[in-house]
């Protein structure tokens, strides 16, 4: 990979078609893109019941569907864009985290600990993560900004809950 810093935005002569499609069908569809999942769905989406979207949904390795696509991507260099994309979404968020940890650290410690107890029942720990993110001022969990969800690994998950649960033991500790 090159030292080339990555946009998002659209490139210079890069055609609006493909930008838009780069955006929609791959940047936007989390970090388990792939260029086929991309073609399958603007079939999905663009050209739905077409004879092309059945033979894409059977074709495992998609070397027969859908190859221009897979120029057309290397051409605008999708994969390095949207990782940029990636990581500047991953930043944001970490500022967003850090500015609810600093927010949560205003908070009593009691309700701290009340709060983290909370999330240690099943049945309360939607409502205790709620609450938490209130508080924080942190934007609904329900709200979509770029209509997207990102997938993730069990790996990915299982790192996610470990942070939070050291995040959460840090936050005990400082306010005991």
């Amino acid at each position: 990979m090159s030292d080339k810093v990555w946009t998002y935005d659209r490139l210079e002569d890069e055609p609006l078609h493909w930008y838009e499609v780069f955006k929609r069908y791959y940047m936007l569809t989390g970090l388990s893109r792939s260029v086929r999942k991309a073609y399958v769905q603007y079939l999905e989406n663009e050209k739905p019941g077409s004879d092309q979207l059945s033979r894409a949904t059977r074709d495992k390795i998609g070397q027969r569907t859908g190859h221009y696509w897979y120029d057309i991507a290397l051409k605008w260099a999708w994969k390095e864009r949207a990782n940029a994309w990636d990581l500047e979404r991953t930043d944001e968020f970490k500022k967003e985290v850090q500015e609810a940890r600093i927010l949560l650290m205003g908070l009593t410690p009691e309700a701290v600990e009340a709060l983290a107890g909370a999330l240690q029942i099943p049945r309360s720990q939607v409502q205790a993560a709620k609450e938490i993110l209130d508080r924080a001022g942190v934007p609904a969990t329900s709200r979509v900004d770029v209509d997207a969800t990102i997938q993730l690994t069990a790996d990915e998950m299982a790192a996610a809950k470990d942070e939070a649960t050291e995040w959460e033991n840090s936050m005990l500790e400082e306010s005991g």
